[in-house]
């Protein structure tokens, strides 16, 4: 059984922070268990997972997905869950959010915003 104490896992190496986002990775690829599970804290960041199809769970804080694709806007809020099913591109941000972020693929570790 694995288990990991969010607050503990921001001292170590499974943090990943940059001048636009900050990344806790509680899940990766060397567990074993096939997904990726972490959170993101940003201001607003453009995203796009080529090579990741996953979900993801706002846990605090407001703010807004962009779609550029499908040129809509949706309401980013706790209990709100997007699905980025088809290596969706989109931005997340305006206000500050807190989201859990699980992928189908698991990552290895120390690589960029996903």
């Amino acid at each position: 059984m694995i288990v990991r104490d969010f607050n503990e896992e921001k001292l170590t190496a499974r943090r990943v922070q940059t001048t636009s986002w900050e990344s806790g990775r509680m899940l990766l690829k060397n567990d074993g268990m096939g997904i990726s599970l972490g959170s993101i804290r940003t201001p607003r960041l453009k995203m796009h997972f080529r090579n990741h199809l996953g979900a993801i769970y706002c846990i605090s804080g407001t703010g807004s997905i962009e779609d550029p694709q499908a040129d809509e806007v949706h309401v980013v809020r706790p209990n709100i869950i997007y699905a980025f099913d088809k290596h969706d591109a989109y931005l997340l941000g305006r206000d500050r959010i807190g989201v859990g972020l699980r992928l189908c693929t698991s990552l290895g570790g120390q690589r960029g915003a996903w």
